[in-house]
């Protein structure tokens, strides 16, 4: 498969690409039980992305992706930067949902990957 920017192999090296440099990796714990992970790295001086945001589907709706995003945002201050952004594929409806009532707009579309998927960009002014 091509790799293209929401490939999953930074998943990988969690340590060195979210947690040593300028970024964070977030795990939801509810009840002993990880219900969410985020991800926030700089993509250039003043610009974040969000990477891997998931919330269990039995966890959907009561709340947990609205902190992780808010934690992701407060740390993207911490780093100096000015716009955060994401993407989602065209059938994640959740997420899509998720980072609409999270301030983000929608900027574009991309076709990513052997199977040609339809990715949306998304895109949120912070300071």
């Amino acid at each position: 498969m091509d790799n293209y920017p929401g490939d999953d192999a930074d998943l990988l090296h969690i340590k060195e690409i979210y947690l040593q440099g300028d970024g964070k990796f977030l795990v939801g714990v509810f009840e002993g039980q990880v219900v969410a992970i985020c991800g926030l790295k700089k993509s250039s001086a003043d610009r974040g992305e969000i990477r891997h945001m998931s919330v269990d589907i039995n966890y959907h709706r009561r709340g947990f992706g609205k902190l992780m995003m808010q934690a992701m945002e407060n740390r993207a201050i911490e780093l100096g930067c000015k716009s955060l952004h994401l993407d989602t594929s065209i059938s994640q409806l959740p997420a899509q949902a998720l980072y609409l009532s999270c301030g983000f707009h929608e900027v574009g579309h991309s076709f990513v990957g052997v199977g040609n998927w339809e990715i949306i960009l998304y895109e949120k002014q912070i300071q």
